[in-house]
């Protein structure tokens, strides 16, 4: 497979299917959940991008089949490495505004007026205000 590919299909996989959120409201994580019968994706996303196959999950419900699944998640200084990747090649959607959105709630970006750049190490102690542009610190 070709890099511009594998580009391709992660950042599908991560608009399709992922959510930018947190474990358990402490650290900021992407997360991949795919049926148990499809573990493929989720193993291309671990060689990639790194991060942890959790799984298999069953879960009964109420009313109509049990759910079963697998989970990908990427956290700590995989997730950091991987930002620009998002950064650079979400499309505009509504999954590109939850980026935005979580990186400024987990401190992973901050606002400017200049152009972005990323943040690594330490967390940034500006605080975003309205109406401010959004800058990935390094």
């Amino acid at each position: 497979m070709s890099k511009h590919f594998k580009i391709g299909y992660a950042i599908g996989l991560v608009v399709g299917e992922g959510s930018f959120t947190d474990d358990k409201g402490k650290s900021p994580t992407l997360s991949v959940k795919l049926h148990e019968d499809d573990p493929e994706p989720l193993l291309f996303l671990k060689s990639f991008l790194g991060g942890k196959i959790y799984g298999p999950y069953h879960h009964s419900q109420k009313e109509g089949p049990e759910r079963k699944y697998f989970l990908w998640h990427l956290k700590s200084h995989q997730l950091r490495k991987a930002l620009p990747l998002f950064l650079a090649y979400l499309p505009p959607s509504r999954k590109r505004q939850q980026f935005f959105t979580w990186s400024v709630r987990h401190h992973l970006l901050v606002s400017s007026q200049q152009e972005l750049m990323f943040h690594v190490a330490a967390r940034p102690k500006h605080q975003p205000k309205r109406g401010d542009q959004l800058r990935l610190v390094v």
